[in-house]
């Protein structure tokens, strides 16, 4: 065996490494990286005592913010300023949406106001470095500081006028600084949730406003200030203190949704119901005692005046528009007929916990009507007609009735209906009476009269009208005759011309597949109501009814709207959705001086003209569930008011 070791043969030992000398540029850094370390922890001990911030000359930015340094990539230095991070700053710039919610914030503070002057070199860090180039730079218009503790609205929030949103909800803000009116691109304004008991005049600077939120603060009053905003779409200012709200709200024009609920309002000016427009109208849990006149506002769809001391119905807009009407716990003691009839659209009714002590007769010419609440009242009498109405929900109890046994009171509606149904004497029932000849002094629509106004012949599953009915005595009394839901494919001119009337047809729910010529011949009817027929045209003489100002064709066969109906200039409202309507013609359109309302929905219209926006007077335009694909659905879920803007904005110049 030689002398060599066997085996794995190991390493042999590296010699030890000569100490790194240091030079002097090496010192200067590790004796840097020292002291700042050293200025951290410092600035950490005074922030966490709330004393003076620490060394660099940096301003305080809120009672609750610390300057912290930090080193990222490369030993670039960061600030962070309370919740508000450099790179916050950086995403409002590259965006031009800055948004700090629930950050903790106690003041709009100068990184905040200067935020559209900030440098791309500000304080010594190099925000290029980041990422953010200074072409990357966008201005911020959107300011979202919701859900932080705001004590007020600072002199420098005119540095950030071209904003179009603001939103300072749920803070602690009891003072709005008058130069707010200054941010004269603001869109968009929300100040709910606070402690503000009022507002500058000077917000009457923002004129381009469309959405103004005020909920739950301390406002007493919503003063002139408010008629300078006529682009609102949207105001809400319920949970407040109000106990006024000047006239001059009755400048905005534009208005689709207004809620003044849970406040101390005692009344209302009366230009309040000049708002044409307005859709939605909430004015619940207030001290109300009357009402003023509603009657002008014919596009509206829901009003909630519950829980009030109203001790009057009031005059509400008649048509198909209104749908929902909430008068619950209020000290109504009478439904007056006059004011009811010609609700011709509504669907709910909510009239519970008032002092009515009977329901009258016209409560059944509202034929729409599907939920009816008339609990908790003195209601000792209602007409056994309702058993022919059309109701899903009725409810009774809480009331001393006569016409019903206490155990019918917990039956279900279609039980209560029958029940009544069962109580008409046969010789009042049309359904079931034969046909009489009768004297011409003696006319035979005079035993169907409502209130002397409507001639009520609905429901009665007729095919052919009875022959009865038929004469040539003129019965002066009838204003409107409903002969909706019945099967009538065919009905005979000389009907028509035994009425003068002055309202309106209803023939909706029939098997027409033509509209009867003698309608043509009532040229004092206003509104004619068509729907779920089988129409695909409307005859040329109908242009005679010059005081026709609302026609509802919905539910039919029309390919395109009938172009009789640009020979009406008195229509102010068109419905014709759910038809198969492909082409809208807005030359035609525009020849209707008074049209105020167009409902195309759900219908195949593969292009919308963009000079729709020309016709003169409309205000609501309803085009969903279309083939098109321009504009997109994000432009019409906005709203007529968008949508018309949109459209206009289209048209070649």
């Amino acid at each position: 065996m030689s002398g060599r070791q066997g085996g794995k043969k190991k390493p042999l030992k590296q010699p030890k490494k000569g100490a790194v000398e240091l030079d002097e540029e090496d010192l200067a850094l590790k004796a840097k990286l020292r002291e700042d370390e050293k200025a951290m922890k410092d600035a950490k001990a005074k922030a966490a005592q709330k004393g003076p911030m620490g060394a660099g000359g940096m301003k305080k930015s809120g009672k609750n913010m610390a300057f912290q340094v930090t080193f990222g990539k490369g030993g670039m230095a960061t600030s962070q300023l309370g919740g508000i991070t450099s790179g916050m700053l950086d995403e409002a710039q590259r965006t031009g949406k800055m948004n700090l919610v629930a950050r903790g914030i106690e003041e709009i503070c100068e990184e905040i106001l200067g935020i559209n002057q900030r440098s791309t070199n500000e304080g010594g860090v190099d925000f290029e470095a980041s990422g953010l180039k200074w072409y990357e730079r966008v201005t911020v218009t959107v300011l979202l500081l919701n859900s932080n503790s705001i004590k007020q609205i600072p002199d420098g929030i005119s540095r950030l006028e071209p904003l179009i949103t603001l939103d300072c909800g749920a803070n602690e803000i009891a003072l709005v600084s008058p130069e707010i009116g200054k941010l004269k691109n603001l869109t968009s304004l929300s100040l709910a949730s606070n402690v503000i008991p009022s507002l500058p005049p000077q917000i009457s600077g923002l004129t381009l406003l469309t959405f103004l939120k005020l909920d739950s603060n301390q406002l007493t009053e919503i003063g002139d200030w408010i008629g300078a905003l006529s682009k609102l779409t949207s105001l809400s200012a319920r949970d407040n203190k109000l106990t006024k709200v000047s006239a001059s709200v009755g400048a905005l024009v534009n208005l689709t949704k207004l809620d003044l609920s849970h406040n101390q309002l005692e009344t209302l000016p009366e230009e309040i119901g000049t708002l044409s427009v307005l859709k939605d109208f909430l004015c619940f849990r207030n001290k109300l005692i009357i009402a003023p006149d509603l009657s002008r506002m014919t596009s509206l769809y829901h009003l909630d005046m519950s829980l009030n001391r109203l001790e009057k119905f009031p005059t509400l807009p008649q048509g198909v528009a209104l749908k929902e009407v909430n008068l619950a716990i209020n000290r109504i003691p009478v439904l007056p007929a006059d004011r009811l009839v010609g609700l011709s659209g509504l669907i709910n009714l909510q009239i519970s916990e008032n002092s009515l002590s009977s329901l009258p007769e016209a409560i059944t010419s509202l034929t729409e009507l599907k939920k009816l609440d008339c609990s908790v009242n003195n209601i000792t009498k209602i007409p056994y007609s309702m058993g022919h109405m059309s109701l899903t929900q009725l409810a009774l109890h809480g009331n001393i009735l006569k016409e019903l046994k206490p155990e019918m009171l917990s039956k279900n509606t279609g039980e209560v209906l029958t029940y009544l149904l069962s109580k008409i004497p046969k010789d009042e029932d049309t359904s079931i009476q034969e046909a009489t000849p009768l004297s011409d002094d003696e006319h035979p629509l005079n035993k169907h009269l409502q209130d002397g106004r409507i001639a009520r012949l609905n429901g009665k599953n007729w095919e052919e009208l009875p022959g009865y009915l038929m004469t040539s005595v003129l019965c002066p009394g009838v204003k409107e005759v409903d002969l909706s839901k019945n099967k009538l494919s065919i009905i005979p001119d000389e009907f028509f011309h035994s009425v003068s009337l002055t309202e309106g047809v209803q023939l909706q729910f029939n098997r027409l597949s033509k509209l009867p010529m003698g309608v043509c011949s009532l040229q004092n009817v206003k509104l004619l109501q068509l729907f779920n027929n089988k129409l695909s045209d409307l005859p040329g003489e109908l242009a005679q009814l010059s005081c026709l100002t609302d026609i509802r064709i919905g539910y039919n066969r029309f390919t395109q709207l009938p172009k009789v109906l640009y020979e009406i200039p008195s229509l102010t409202a068109i419905v014709a959705d759910n038809n198969d309507i492909d082409r809208v013609d807005a030359t035609g359109l525009q020849l209707l001086p008074n049209l105020a309302a167009l409902d195309l929905s759900n219908n195949s219209i593969i292009m919308l003209p963009p000079k729709l926006a020309l016709c003169p007077s409309l205000r609501s335009l309803l085009v969903q569930g279309n083939m098109f694909k321009v504009p997109g659905t994000q432009v019409v879920q906005q709203g007529s008011v968008a949508l018309l803007e949109w459209l206009k904005g289209r048209i070649p110049q």
